[in-house]
């Protein structure tokens, strides 16, 4: 029989043909040299010469005489493909996934996705301190900055870390914390430290969208609890969930919760830990958001977390400098209490440590003493920020329309009028650059159809005609939607949140247990 596999030349010059056309290899590159190629893939210097031959007959490359091969600059090779996000269905991708491909999609459009991605603009981010300060890390400590930092991280960053805890009464040994690349990764040795596939965790609802999507890869059972207006989750439906659910752990954005903004009293906070506590069941909370407060009665003083009332180390307190510092760093922490031993063995497993020259630029950027000036003036520009995005709402949206008010974090909670679809506007905007968080995406159930999230952590020169551009869209579909009362119009079953990956067989789905709202 005929052997019809590619000649080892042929299939070179496929591997290097995809390359260019998937945009790595850019035009007017350098391309290996003849003898490098032959070195990596173990072939003859003749089998090289016939793949660029081969490759400039397609006129993929181009030989330039004593300087090697270059990738040629013609119009014939397609750019690489970038999905349409429009056609990206957000219950099905990641918002973060869209704003990547949406950036991709239309590199000129200013801020694509500035108001559907909770984050500060780089203008915010202390740049020079950081450039000078990873300058040092370089300079000054390289043995520390280029080696290993195995968990739980590098020493100098854990005491100052235990240090920023001073702000919000809660107490951390530097022993006790264990550095993470980001709050997520803080919150994944969290849930993989507490809780079985199959096992139930009880959420706030709404909820950020990516903890949901975590908790279905984890295979667990989500337990919905309805917030109690601006005092975070209701904790006497949490009582009742509790009393008649076996429940591994509970989860929680007690500070300027992602998506509503609201904050739980400390009365709350403490009465919530010691309901856990005497129950035997872990809380992890995500304080992601505590450093940002800038106004109202909880937001004049840092609030205090859950973990300040934690006394048998019943609470896994994730945090980060990514909303305070910067993105990019990848710092975060978790002081997983009576659970650290399998937090820090799980955190070894993962990825051994975090970044070590991120880690050692954040510490000396801390021991500097500059961050609490840092943080006051961030806090002053998010908290401008918020009021002119509430102005902008309340000005172009259609009558009707609430929305919450903020006294800390990034994001404004908003609710069109007389059942207006999110989704729709959703779909609206995108077809003309603009990026939203539509609400069915903070719930696993079908809730929260008119509600969408917007984020104040950046404002543009071009914010307030995309805000403005909103409300006419959001009018358009408030007139077009049929009065409460009427039969409301049918929309397509939420998809499965395991949807995005296999299931193993036998593995348990994800599923929402319900309880009795509140309201």
């Amino acid at each position: 029989m005929e052997d019809k596999r590619p000649a080892r030349y042929e299939d070179l010059a496929c591997r290097i043909a995809e390359l260019i056309r998937s945009g790595s290899y850019k035009p007017g590159d350098r391309l290996p040299s003849i003898r490098e190629l032959a070195a990596t893939f173990c072939v003859s210097v003749n089998t090289v010469r016939e793949a660029y031959a081969l490759l400039e007959k397609d006129r993929f490359v181009e030989a330039v005489s004593y300087r090697g091969y270059f990738v040629a600059d013609r119009e014939h090779v397609a750019p690489p493909t970038v999905p349409n996000p429009a056609s990206m269905n957000p219950e099905l991708f990641s918002l973060c996934s869209i704003y990547s491909t949406l950036r991709k999609y239309s590199p000129e459009t200013e801020d694509a996705g500035g108001l559907a991605i909770a984050t500060a603009s780089s203008r915010l981010w202390p740049v020079e301190r950081l450039q000078k300060h990873a300058v040092d890390a370089v300079r000054l400590h390289p043995d520390v900055a280029f080696d290993y930092q195995m968990s739980p991280g590098y020493e100098p960053l854990r005491e100052q870390i235990a240090i920023l805890g001073l702000s919000s009464k809660t107490r951390m040994s530097a022993d006790r914390v264990i550095v993470t690349s980001g709050c997520q990764e803080s919150i994944y040795l969290a849930l993989a430290a507490t809780v079985a596939p199959g096992e139930t965790v009880a959420v706030e609802t709404p909820v950020y969208f990516n903890l949901l999507d975590m908790l279905s890869q984890f295979r667990a059972k989500v337990l919905e609890i309805p917030c109690a207006g601006e005092g975070g989750m209701h904790l006497e439906t949490l009582e009742f969930a509790l009393d008649h659910h076996r429940v591994s752990a509970v989860l929680t954005i007690a500070n300027f919760n992602n998506p509503t903004g609201s904050v739980m009293s400390d009365e709350r906070k403490e009465r919530l830990v010691g309901m856990l506590s005497r129950r035997g069941i872990p809380l992890i909370e995500d304080d992601i958001y505590g450093d940002i407060h800038y106004g109202g009665a909880e937001g004049a003083d840092r609030p205090r977390t859950c973990k300040s009332f934690d006394r048998d180390g019943t609470v896994l307190y994730c945090s980060s400098l990514s909303k305070t510092l910067s993105p990019g760093l990848r710092v975060g922490w978790i002081e997983a209490g009576r659970w650290h031993d399998q937090a820090e063995r799980l955190k070894t497993l993962v990825n051994l440590g975090a970044s070590s020259l991120s880690q050692v630029t954040a510490a000396l950027f801390l021991q500097e003493g500059s961050f609490p000036r840092h943080v006051r003036r961030l806090r002053a520009i998010v908290g401008e920020n918020m009021d002119a995005l509430r102005r902008s709402v309340r000005e172009y949206f259609p009558e009707g329309t609430t929305m919450t008010d903020p006294s800390g974090g990034f994001v404004l909670w908003v609710s069109l009028p007389r059942g207006a679809s999110s989704m729709e506007l959703y779909r609206r905007a995108l077809e003309r650059n603009v990026l939203i968080a539509p609400g069915r995406v903070f719930s696993l159930e079908d809730r929260y159809n008119s509600s969408l999230r917007l984020n104040a952590g950046v404002w543009e020169s071009s914010t307030d005609g995309k805000i403005r551009l909103l409300g006419s869209l959001a009018r358009e579909i408030a007139e077009e939607t049929p009065s409460r009362g009427t039969a409301p119009t049918e929309l397509p079953p939420r998809p499965s949140p395991l949807a995005r990956a296999p299931r193993p067989d036998n593995a348990p789905e994800s599923d929402v247990l319900r309880v009795p709202s509140y309201e």
